[in-house]
Parts: structure tokens; C-alpha cells; sequence
């Protein structure tokens, strides 16, 4: 999946106050690119990962992926698009606490309409992927950090989505299992061919992408494509 984005802005309006969260992003990327986002908190790397993922719109400028202007989308189109194009995962796994792994992971295949059974044979087949195999009946809580992690990654894959966004995916783990996770996700987009962004404070996680966005004050100060 590509990406273009042409002088995005993103405005907040706090009690009085006019907050700009993004300051005329320009930017490129093109399909199966794996793209890290790095820079100070507040710098606006979550913010541009919610705008590029139809979570938010931008107060002025154009959002282009594949093609079409999303930024022009209706809600309801918004919404099926990224059931079906978009995977997301965030620092915190943001699992259903109620429901088995299996089932956290089958969520979005039953939202996109897939039959119960096909939900389910996808669901075990990712988390099999995911050396989750033997946790499928296991909730949320009995998984240990880097499981919760697997799950989500795997519930990010459920649609087969084109392009992933990734929070600090790594950012609630300890270095070993982190390191785990990161190959676990950059050997996953690639098997999928899937354009990711990933937002990191971890350098170490940064350098592992042959793209990388530095950002501060809202703005893309440097690119490098290594």
C-alpha cells in the first residue's frame, strides 16, 4: 500500500487555545515500505499514525492511499476501510479481557462479515505463526507481556491488512522479549508484503528500517533511506 501525503495539518482545540499537533507533512512511501517514526514525546508521531490510519482527520491537506483521498471519506467508509486495509498495534495490546486469545484475534474477521468458521481457522493459523498455538483458549490475563503482544500482532494480521501502524509496540517490554516481538513483526510484514509505519523512542528498534522519519514540533525535520 502506498502513502501520500501532501501539507497535513493536524489542529486541537484546548479549552482556548489553538494546538497544532502537525505542521504541513509532505510525505511518500511507498508500497511494502517499513518506516520508522522517531522523535521526543509530543513531537506528533502517535497523531500522525492516527491520521494516516482514518482514526482522525486532518485539519487541512490531503491523505492519498493507493490513490484515493481518505481524507475525504465518510465515516462509515472510514470505518470498513480500516477493518479491512489497516492493522494496528499500540504499546498496550488492547485486548479484550473477556475473551480468549483465539477470539480477541478473530474480532476483526467477524466485524469485516467472514463467517464464524473461517474467522476461526484464520485465527488458529495466525496465532500457530505466532508460536501461540497452545494459548489459544488462554484470556488475556493468564498470557504473559510478550504473548499479549504475539496476540495483538496477530489480530493486526487477522484481515491480511496492506498496511500496518505500529505504536511503540515494544515500548511495555523488557529487552529480551522486545527484541523477540520486533523480529517476530518485521518477519511478519515481509511474509505478508504489507507496508508498515512504526513509531519508537528505540533506537536500536529504528535501525532495523531502511526508512526513517525523525520528527519535532509537529514536523518531519529529517528523512533517511538507507
Amino acid at each position: 500500500m502506498s502513502l501520500v501525503l501532501k501539507n497535513i495539518c493536524k489542529d486541537y482545540l484546548v479549552v482556548t487555545q489553538r494546538v497544532q499537533a502537525l505542521k504541513d507533512i509532505t510525505i511518500t512511501i511507498a508500497r511494502g515500505s517499513l518506516v520508522a517514526v522517531t522523535g521526543k514525546s509530543g513531537a506528533g508521531k502517535s497523531t500522525l499514525l492516527h491520521v494516516i490510519g482514518t482514526l482522525e482527520r486532518p485539519t487541512s491537506g490531503s491523505l492519498c492511499i493507493d490513490g484515493r483521498d481518505v481524507s475525504l471519506a465518510s465515516d462509515a467508509a472510514a470505518s470498513e476501510f480500516r477493518n479491512t486495509a489497516i492493522g494496528f498495534i499500540f504499546q498496550a495490546s488492547n485486548l479484550l479481557p473477556e475473551f480468549s486469545a483465539l477470539e480477541n484475534v478473530m474480532m476483526p474477521a467477524l466485524i469485516g462479515g467472514c463467517s464464524y468458521r473461517q474467522a476461526r481457522a484464520r485465527a488458529a493459523q495466525l496465532l500457530e505463526r505466532t508460536a501461540l498455538g497452545a494459548r489459544l483458549h488462554h484470556r488475556p490475563a493468564e498470557l504473559s507481556g510478550g504473548e499479549q503482544q504475539r496476540t495483538a500482532i496477530a489480530r493486526a494480521l487477522c484481515m491480511n491488512p496492506a498496511l500496518i501502524l505500529a505504536d511503540e509496540p515494544t515500548g511495555n517490554l523488557d529487552k529480551k522479549t522486545g527484541i523477540k516481538v520486533r523480529e517476530l513483526l518485521l518477519e511478519l510484514c515481509a511474509a505478508f508484503k504489507a507496508t508498515m509505519l512504526l513509531v519508537t523512542h528505540d533506537q536500536d528498534l529504528a535501525s532495523c528500517f531502511k526508512q526513517r522519519l525523525c520528527m519535532e514540533d509537529g514536523r518531519i525535520i529529517e528523512q533517511q533511506l538507507c
